[in-house]
């Protein structure tokens, strides 16, 4: 009796093993054929977008080796020196029969000499830019393209990073970087693939480092630097006003890439006192430098990818 029940139990056993089998056949396994690169996705950027155009244009194809790769004028190594060299900036080369203020007008493409310089043989002996154009740029495809989405960047306000148009030639403060150190300690912390800063669990005082920029006012002119920690990338109505620190300038890696002076400070201790463990983060920085008024930023008008790189959270 004994030995005819194990055989039940063991043909049982088999049919059960088959079935599992079978239905393995049916439902496969999802991590098969997982792609560990397929992991991080490419940042949208608006073409028309000061982003766009540096990455589609100005970089590949202008910041070329002798050029505008700070060599000459307008520099577009990065996002910040483009915008700063073009918008409201003088011109040194002018058109004999077109003479122009600067070499972008905001709100006005035809009054800006960067489409003259890419539409127009000045003078018929400068040449038309790019005068030369690397293999690893698509000018020579998109060009109609490309022109378009300078001109409608500049009628649309010639916008900063931030989305925010200029009114006048001083221009208003720009973020150019954030980072976070432990407390004593200036080894940044890393940043996730979403591009937030991760907070290392049981880190019992960090500091906060903003790079602030504004052609006219030194960091010490400000009338107004302070700093709100949200919960909401939108949303800062509940958070407290704190000021952030003048120091002597710390150079880490900016939002470009490059290396730029964070002139600001801000030291929170224990940070899970204030927040909760895995709470995203994000920051609205207040800057007066009086003439602009004050500045929020990023601002609620800034990408999506800009508001999380300005954002950390507690592990």
């Amino acid at each position: 009796m004994l030995k005819s029940a194990t055989h039940i139990f063991l043909g049982v056993f088999i049919l059960l093993l088959l079935q599992a089998c079978s239905k393995a056949d049916v439902h496969p396994n999802p991590f098969d054929n997982d792609n560990p690169s397929d992991t991080a996705q490419a940042v949208y950027l608006e073409p028309t977008s000061i982003e766009g155009l540096h990455q589609n244009i100005f970089k590949p194809t202008c910041a070329n080796s002798a050029c505008h790769d700070g060599t000459f004028e307008p520099d577009f190594r990065t996002i910040e020196s483009t915008y700063y060299s073009l918008v409201y900036h003088d011109i040194i080369k002018q058109n004999p029969s077109n003479i122009l203020d600067y070499r972008v007008l905001p709100g006005n493409a035809n009054e800006s000499m960067v489409i003259e310089r890419l539409t127009v043989d000045l003078g018929g002996n400068s040449g038309i830019m790019p005068l030369v154009v690397d293999p690893n740029s698509d000018w020579n495809d998109r060009k109609a393209s490309y022109i378009q989405n300078v001109r409608d960047w500049i009628n649309d306000g010639a916008k900063d990073v931030f989305g925010n148009a200029s009114q006048s030639v001083n221009f208003k403060p720009q973020l150019l970087g954030f980072m976070i150190t432990k407390t004593g300690n200036l080894t940044p912390m890393s940043r996730n693939i979403e591009g937030f800063i991760e907070i290392p669990n049981g880190t019992p005082s960090i500091d906060l480092y903003l790079a602030i920029d504004d052609m006219e006012t030194l960091p010490t002119g400000f009338s107004l630097n302070d700093i709100q920690i949200s919960i909401s990338a939108d949303d800062f109505s509940l958070a407290s006003n704190d000021t952030l620190q003048v120091i002597a300038a710390q150079n880490f890696v900016g939002y470009s890439g490059a290396m730029v002076p964070h002139q600001f400070k801000i030291t929170i201790n224990n940070p899970l006192g204030n927040w909760s463990q895995n709470q995203r983060l994000f920051l609205n920085v207040k800057v007066d430098d009086g003439d602009n008024g004050i500045s929020n930023l990023p601002g609620v008008y800034a990408m999506e990818h800009i508001k999380r790189y300005y954002s950390f959270k507690l592990l």
